[in-house]
């Protein structure tokens, strides 16, 4: 029960820290005891996102150890400053999947014939997917797929840094991932990937998120 409850405290930002190292270390302890089937690429990226999260200056605002600093010493007089490297290695690391598993697809034919996701798609191996059902009675989108999918990974860490590129790259992501639940009927690893599009985000980003729910709460009330 310890590790569901230091998640927790780090994901409110209590403790964040503390939190984090320790979920990191337990996790990374339990996992591999059941190497055959826990151990697989999701728990590796998450243990990797949770080890640099856990160097980095996260739960520095909105969480709640700043509103304890806050009770403590009262407003900032200014905006907090924090090196951007462990949000960088965060960002390579999805960068760095995509291209390997990109790399694997190559030397896969089953993968390009369209063999390979149209096998998937027929099966219920991890939860039901009716849409993959359906897409496996046109199985010469297959091979278009499989070959949009290898050109999307290898850009991904040549134009996903900003502009256009980024909105592009990480748009065909959100829906290259949600479809990877409805089709294959995948749950853990799109849902984190998704989670992890968060490291791309930034200040002024934020910024505009902030103001547009400022107006929207304001045309509420």
């Amino acid at each position: 029960m310890d590790a569901p409850i230091l998640l927790l405290a780090a994901s409110a930002g209590w403790m964040t820290r503390l939190s984090l190292i320790s979920a990191t270390v337990l996790y990374m302890y339990f996992i591999p005891l059941d190497m055959i089937s826990t151990l697989n690429k999701y728990t590796v990226l998450s243990g990797h996102a949770m080890f640099l999260l856990s160097l980095s200056h996260c739960g520095s605002v909105w969480s709640v150890d700043a509103w304890l600093a806050r009770r403590r010493t009262g407003a900032p007089t200014q905006r907090p400053r924090f090196a951007v490297w462990p949000q960088r290695l965060i960002q390579l690391l999805i960068c760095i999947v995509y291209l390997a598993a990109a790399f694997t697809k190559m030397h896969t034919p089953s993968f390009f014939s369209g063999d390979q996701l149209v096998f998937w798609m027929l099966t219920d191996t991890t939860a039901s997917n009716p849409l993959g059902d359906w897409m496996s009675m046109y199985p010469a989108l297959a091979p278009v797929t499989a070959y949009l999918t290898v050109i999307w990974e290898v850009a991904f860490i040549f134009v996903s840094w900003r502009g256009v590129g980024r909105t592009c790259m990480l748009s065909v992501g959100l829906v290259f991932h949600t479809l990877t639940f409805f089709m294959l009927g995948l749950i853990v690893f799109p849902l984190l990937y998704c989670v992890l599009y968060l490291s791309w985000l930034h200040e002024s980003d934020v910024e505009r998120l902030a103001a547009w729910w400022r107006r929207r709460s304001g045309r509420r009330a």
